[in-house]
């Protein structure tokens, strides 16, 4: 039988006691770059880097603060690790830890959840930590009448890495937002999981984007309510796997590539600010007017949008080699704000050419 329901007590210990650092409190806030003493295998990518974002997800290569009415995972370009992506707002109510640890106590507990339930990775084990927890949060805007307890737990060793996901019991009161487009679009529900970024691989958990949500905090993929766990990550070619003790019923596990109907499914997969159409051997999403998009991710005209990509090249003698840039562009009247990170400081002031990219972007969208 399942044990008890997953206490705030049980969660890993957090807190300004423990060391912790905290996001600012507001709302659509994101950490600075966070450094980790040890990478985060994620997919087959090894990342040193982390961002914290209050929306209920940390990213990488990138900070990911906004929050849109119909933010749904998969999310093209943004790698993700999303414990509960929605419109969060601490303003009123609640905090965001975060830290790496490497706590032998907490390293031994983690091992033991992961190696118990993986029974041929017994050998694995983490060098650090890193936690973020999610202490009683409000939801947009300004709302605290309910709130949120959840904790993401990374544990990795340099080449293989893993995902706790943890719902305390009543800790998971709200399902979304009130809409900053309101009274126009209402929020998605929230949802959980996991976005490689490139649009094919990805992985939500059950209920993800329904009011169901909440049944995180009941159910589980360890036999242990309220608790998930999962391999995210090997530096040798990896993808999100479930335990292989335990699979829950349900997990959503859809590959772009299958067939489906709006009536089957489909639907769920489109924009709030679209509809769905059935054609043979598939369904299409279409964004409805004033929405413009690719159907799953419709953008009002008019309203500012970012923009990544990759930059690959050479500066007086330097070698830029798959560097990111963003560019967040004001579509209404051509601007655009472009950041190229992790470059050689000796190239930055030459590389100011290259701000001509990023107008151009801008007023193309205009």
């Amino acid at each position: 039988s399942l044990a008890l329901a997953l206490t705030k007590t049980g969660l890993y210990p957090f807190g300004d006691d423990q060391g912790d650092k905290r996001l600012p409190v507001g709302d659509d806030i994101s950490s600075n770059e966070i450094q980790l003493a040890t990478p985060v295998a994620f997919y087959d990518n090894l990342f040193k880097s982390i961002f914290v974002n209050l929306n209920g997800h940390v990213s990488f290569e990138s900070e990911i603060p906004a929050f849109k009415s119909d933010l749904t995972i998969p999310v093209f370009r943004l790698k993700m690790i999303a414990p509960y992506l929605a419109d969060a707002d601490n303003r009123l109510s609640g905090n965001v830890y975060y830290r790496e640890s490497m706590d032998p106590a907490l390293l031994d507990l983690v091992t033991r959840e992961i190696t118990s339930n993986w029974p041929t990775r017994r050998n694995f084990r983490p060098t650090h930590i890193f936690i973020v927890t999610w202490d009683e949060v409000g939801y947009y805007d300004r709302q605290y009448d309910k709130v949120n307890t959840f904790q993401l737990v990374l544990a990795n060793n340099g080449a293989e890495s893993y995902a706790l996901f943890h719902y305390t019991d009543d800790g998971i009161q709200w399902v979304r937002g009130q809409g900053k487009a309101r009274p126009v679009a209402m929020d998605v529900h929230a949802q959980a999981g996991f976005n490689a970024g490139d649009d094919v691989r990805y992985t939500t958990l059950p209920g993800s984007g329904s009011d169901n949500i909440k049944d995180l905090a009941v159910l589980s993929n360890i036999a242990v309510p309220g608790v998930w766990v999962y391999r995210i990550g090997l530096t040798s070619g990896g993808n999100v796997e479930s335990p292989e003790t335990y699979t829950p019923p349900g997990l959503d596990r859809v590959s772009p590539s299958q067939p489906q109907t709006c009536a089957t499914g489909g639907s769920q997969r489109c924009s709030q600010n679209s509809r769905c159409q059935d054609y043979q051997g598939g369904f299409c999403c279409e964004c409805s007017p004033p929405y413009f998009g690719n159907g799953k991710h419709c953008l009002k005209e008019g309203s500012r949008m970012r923009i990544n990509g990759k930059v690959t090249g050479n500066v007086n003698g330097v070698s830029i080699d798959s560097q990111d840039l963003h560019s967040y562009v004001v579509t209404k009247d051509g601007r655009a704000h472009t950041a190229i990170s992790r470059i050689p400081p000796n190239i930055g002031v030459p590389l100011q050419s290259a701000y001509s990219v990023g107008g151009i972007i801008g007023w193309l969208f205009a």
